[in-house]
């Protein structure tokens, strides 16, 4: 997809498109040895065999719930809490879980690991060796206890907060600050989002009171918001049933307040932002463009993810052998769409100009970039991209054995997150490479959007 501004308002211009007769579309269809379910808390399981590698699983525990969800006193407790869960639970006193996975060869920071953003927190444990059966049993226990068993002891919080100020000090270079300016005064401008970047402030980390933390834990952690997601070799109809056990007996408390969802506003208004921090090197530059994003079904995603990635192709391609011209005032060009909190996308395109070329260089890409969007891609241009999207698709076919088990977990996790089935991954290789020799160069289209 190509998105512009244009009298004020944000479009969407279609560069290609597809004409596919209804006989040639196919229903999405879940994977092969796979289950899934929810249960009567509200909890999601997924569970998928896969061998890659041999003998060994990937646990995630997914939670619907980031920064988003504190208030004013709470910035960073999301990612205080993520840190917490390693620090003692109803049946891994202090460090007990971590001694114990360790000592059965999983690593802190490699197979042990998690992340907060604005609107998740995910947890891991990867590598499980599949024979050790208690072993198995004690990760279940483990994903258990995050859910809703943590300890939140003071001494542990109090020893916790030093290693977030070490983690915000190590995190804070120039490049950081720079980008959350941009981030946060153009990307998320006027929103939610805006005043709670998940590293948080060290104000509050420093200074909460115990009961904030463990406020936000007793409102957002439960089971209603909460997934276990297994893919190794494993044996899928028994670890169904053990994660039945394990997890129908967490109970979900009345009276918790819906999980709501929050708003990027797009606006008429452009934004130009000038981001500086003396520890900086070259300059760079950067044009983007919001949008929110698309309701589709499966099938419809993968048809607009596929118009994407052809133009991001098309235009980086391009974008490489113009920046070998003498004349060009740009080094190199990054053009590319991403999801960046849950309600927003962002093209952007992103520049290294030359010495004294800001402004110059700034035009040079967007009127590129704009090309692309009234002229579409030649002839020559259009055949090179499929080629190579077919011989990517025909690999990934190929080799569909080796993909690896976190690759799958992370995909069904996010379809727990956007509230998806998930679907068979081969179906979706076959699917899009029937797709492609359906995309065709159209007329540019400009309609509001």
């Amino acid at each position: 997809m190509i998105y512009r501004i244009k009298n004020g308002l944000v479009l969407l211009l279609a560069l290609l498109s597809f004409s596919l007769n209804a006989q040639q579309i196919d229903s999405p269809i879940p994977p092969k040895n796979f289950a899934s379910g929810v249960l009567e808390n509200g909890m999601h399981y997924y569970v998928l065999h896969n061998e890659e590698p041999k003998e060994r699983a990937s646990f995630y525990f997914a939670q619907n719930v980031g920064s988003v969800l504190e208030n004013d006193t709470q910035r960073g407790l999301a990612h205080f809490l993520e840190h917490m869960a390693f620090n003692g639970t109803q049946n891994f006193k202090d460090k007990e879980m971590l001694e114990y996975l360790e000592k059965n060869g999983m690593k802190f920071g490699s197979e042990i690991n998690a992340f907060t953003s604005f609107d998740e927190t995910v947890y891991n444990i990867n590598q499980v060796p599949v024979t050790n059966e208690k072993l198995l049993d004690s990760v279940l226990l483990i994903l258990h206890d995050w859910s809703g068993y943590l300890s939140l002891t003071d001494a542990e919080i109090d020893n916790e907060r030093g290693v977030i100020n070490e983690e915000w000090r190590t995190r804070n270079t120039a490049g950081f600050r720079a980008n959350s300016k941009i981030w946060l005064d153009g990307y998320l401008k006027g929103s939610k989002y805006s005043k709670r970047m998940p590293i948080g402030l060290m104000d509050v980390v420093n200074n909460f009171e115990y009961d904030e933390l463990r406020d936000y834990y007793k409102r957002w952690y439960r089971p209603d918001q909460q997934a276990v997601v297994v893919v190794g070799d494993v044996d899928v109809k028994g670890l169904e049933v053990k994660i039945k056990k394990v997890f129908s007996s967490i109970p979900l408390k009345k009276d918790l307040p819906e999980r709501p969802e929050f708003d990027v506003s797009i606006t008429d208004e452009f934004v130009y932002i000038n981001s500086t921090d003396k520890e900086l090197g070259e300059p760079s530059l950067q044009y983007f463009v919001k949008r929110n994003p698309l309701d589709l079904s499966v099938v419809e995603k993968i048809k607009e993810d596929m118009i994407g990635s052809f133009a991001s192709y098309i235009l980086n391609n391009r974008f490489s052998e113009l920046v070998l011209e003498k004349n060009c005032p740009v080094l190199g060009v990054g053009f590319g769409v991403q999801k960046f909190v849950r309600p927003l996308e962002v093209l952007s395109l992103n520049a290294r100009p030359k010495k004294d070329s800001l402004l110059s260089g700034l035009s040079y890409i967007v009127t590129e970039y704009k090309r692309l969007a009234e002229f579409g891609a030649t002839t020559g241009e259009l055949t090179r991209a499929k080629a190579a999207f077919k011989t990517s698709l025909e690999s990934s076919i190929a080799n569909i054995a080796k993909r690896s088990n976190d690759s799958y977990a992370g995909e069904i996790y996010q379809d727990f997150f956007d509230k998806e089935s998930v679907t068979d991954y081969g179906w979706t290789l076959a699917y899009q490479l029937r797709l492609l020799d359906q995309v065709t160069n159209e007329s540019i289209l400009s309609e509001t959007f």
